[in-house]
C-alpha cells in the first residue's frame, strides 16, 4: 500500500503483519520442524521476532513492519524463532534437531527462481 498522509501531516505506511509475515512464517516453521501442535506461545514468539526486525528508520516513518523487500529473510528469522519454540516444548516430530535451524528452514522454503515451468 502507498504511504498515507494524516491530517496532522504525519506519514504512515500501512502493512500486512498477519497475512504477509506471521501466518506464512508459522506455517513454514510447523512444516519444517514437523510440529505436532501450534500454540498461542508460537503466535507470541512470531510477533516478538517480527517486531525485533523493524528498523528504527521504519519505525520513525510510522511503519511497524519490515519492508516487503526483505520478506524471505524475515520469514526465515520468524520461522526459526517459532521452530525453536516448538522444539523446546517437545512438539517437534523431527528425528534430529538440525545444528543450524535457520539454514535448515531456509532449505525448505519455496524458491520461485528455481522453478522450471517450461
Amino acid at each position: 500500500f502507498d504511504p498515507v498522509e494524516l491530517h496532522d501531516c504525519s506519514i504512515r505506511i500501512p502493512g500486512q503483519g498477519n497475512n504477509a509475515y506471521v501466518f506464512p512464517a508459522l506455517a513454514l516453521a510447523a512444516i519444517s520442524v514437523q510440529a505436532k501442535h501450534l500454540t498461542d506461545s508460537d503466535m507470541y514468539v512470531a510477533a516478538r521476532a517480527l517486531s525485533e526486525l523493524v528498523s528504527e528508520e521504519r519505525l520513525a516513518s510510522g511503519c511497524v513492519y519490515p519492508s516487503l523487500d526483505e520478506i524471505r529473510e524475515v520469514s526465515a528469522v520468524v520461522a526459526t524463532a517459532v521452530g525453536h519454540n516448538i522444539i523446546k516444548r517437545g512438539d517437534s516430530a523431527l528425528p534430529m534437531v538440525p545444528a543450524d535451524l535457520k539454514k535448515y528452514i531456509q532449505s525448505t522454503m519455496y524458491d520461485p527462481s528455481k522453478t522450471d515451468l517450461d
